[in-house]
C-alpha cells in the first residue's frame, strides 16, 4: 500500500521462495525467543521489537514466513508434496523456543493453519488485523491492531514468562494499554 524498505537480498528473495520461510536474523536454535512476521509493515515492528529485545540482554531470531502454507499440516497427498517435513520445520522453528506471530492476517486462523508451528498459548502468541481499521496511516494502523514493535515486546515478554517491565517503560507500557500517548511507540 506505502513505499516500504527493501527488506531481502536476490537470493533471499529467492531462498524465501524456495522455502515459504527464511532467518533474516539470530539463530533459532539457540535464540531465547523467535519473532516471525508475515507482511512486510509487520516485518518492521518485528525489527524494533528485537531491537529493544537484545538491548534488554535477550536474543531473538527474526523469521520471514511468506509462505504459511508450506508450514501447515497437508490435508492429502498433494499438500503433504509440497509441505515441509517435521525436521525441516523444526530446524527453522525449533519446538522448544517461545515465538510471537505477527501477521497481516487476523492472528486467530492464522495460527490455527499453523497449529504445526503453535507450541501452546503459554509458548505461543499471535498478534494481526483485529478488525481495526480507519487510520491514515500504516503507524496508526499497527497501533489500532495492537501490532506495534511495542506491542511485540509486550507480548514476547509473555511468552518469556518476564515481567514486561523489564522491556517496556512506564510511558510505553501506558501506551499500549490506551492510557498513554502513542506517540511514545510510533
Amino acid at each position: 500500500k506505502r513505499p516500504v524498505p527493501h527488506e531481502l537480498t536476490p537470493d533471499q528473495a529467492q531462498a524465501l521462495a524456495a522455502t515459504g520461510a527464511l532467518r533474516l536474523a539470530g539463530d533459532p536454535a539457540s535464540a531465547a525467543i523467535l519473532l516471525v512476521a508475515t507482511g512486510a509493515y509487520q516485518l518492521e515492528s518485528v525489527r524494533r521489537a528485537q531491537t529493544r529485545l537484545v538491548e534488554r540482554g535477550v536474543s531473538a531470531a527474526i523469521l520471514y514466513l511468506g509462505e504459511p502454507g508450506r508450514f501447515r499440516t497437508p490435508r492429502d497427498q498433494e499438500e503433504a508434496r509440497y509441505a515441509h517435513s517435521d525436521s525441516e520445520i523444526h530446524a527453522l522453528f525449533p519446538a522448544e523456543r517461545p515465538r510471537v506471530f505477527v501477521t497481516h492476517t487476523r492472528p486467530e486462523p492464522f495460527l490455527g493453519a499453523l497449529r504445526r508451528l503453535d507450541t501452546g498459548p503459554a509458548t505461543t502468541a499471535a498478534l494481526g488485523f483485529i478488525n481495526r481499521g480507519g487510520t491514515l496511516d500504516v503507524p496508526g494502523l499497527l497501533f489500532a491492531n495492537r501490532s506495534t514493535w511495542a506491542h511485540v515486546v509486550d507480548v514476547a515478554a509473555s511468552v518469556l514468562a518476564a515481567p514486561r517491565e523489564d522491556f517496556l517503560s512506564t510511558a510505553e507500557l501506558a501506551a499500549i494499554e490506551g492510557n498513554g500517548d502513542p506517540a511514545t511507540i510510533l
